[in-house]
């Protein structure tokens, strides 16, 4: 009796083991199965901008994480993300909630900063405390965004459009001297239009020509006969 109960209570260990074991598998299943190290940081925003668990997280546009969880603070918004990629952060840093194409969808973009630029030096920023997150998100933040990554797009169609303009300017200037020459009568056009004599010569020309062909025409048949009655002989 004794053996039995000792061995229900062994079974009944072993159960609450696997249980645990379970529990925690899957608590942790990234850290198991991707076999990341991940580590955590917060930003508070002034407003959330539609930001949801399990947004990407983007260092300088490199996929380095997911949203874990977004709550209220007060009255600003708290970002937790789980992180694997490491990084620096220095005073001139920039979090924020950007869109991703137009479709609605969510990010949170980090820039670290730099260390220092040709205006002062910056000092590194722990990641332990909660991190300002900039304005960003509205309408001027979206179009902000826009601007920033099509950058060389919109530059290269302002240079075509510098040298279309250029060239419709030239081509304007062509067609006004042009159109001056022909005021005058210079050319054979402007002759045309500015001399009458050459004007009704031109048209007695054209009227001969439409004779000519007219009478072509009726000779036709005459030339037709003629030449199937040499044939038939």
């Amino acid at each position: 009796m004794a053996g039995r109960t000792h061995n229900i209570i062994v079974g009944l260990m072993f159960l609450f083991a696997v249980l645990v074991l379970g529990y925690y598998t899957i608590l942790l299943k990234d850290e198991f199965f991707e076999g990341k190290r991940y580590y955590r940081i917060q930003s508070e925003f002034t407003n959330g901008f539609g930001i949801k668990k399990n947004d990407p997280v983007k260092i300088l546009g490199v996929y380095s994480g997911s949203v874990e969880n977004v709550k209220l603070n007060g009255n600003k918004v708290l970002v937790t993300m789980k992180m694997f990629n490491q990084f620096t952060l220095y005073e001139n840093y920039k979090i924020k909630v950007k869109s991703e194409g137009f479709m609605g969808a969510k990010a949170v973009e980090i820039t670290p900063g730099v260390e220092y630029d040709d205006e002062r030096t910056y000092r590194e920023v722990a990641l332990n405390q909660v991190l300002l997150g900039s304005p960003s998100g509205d309408l001027m933040g979206t179009l902000e965004d826009l601007v920033g990554e099509n950058k060389e797009s919109i530059t290269d169609s302002i240079s075509n459009l510098r040298v279309t303009m250029a060239n419709f300017k030239d081509f304007s200037y062509k067609m006004n001297f042009i159109a001056d020459k022909i005021t005058r009568g210079e050319g054979t056009i402007g002759k045309l239009i500015v001399d009458d004599k050459l004007a009704n010569q031109a048209s007695e020309t054209l009227t001969n020509l439409k004779d000519t062909v007219e009478d072509a025409r009726e000779q036709a048949p005459i030339t037709s006969f003629i030449r199937a009655a040499l044939m038939a002989f």
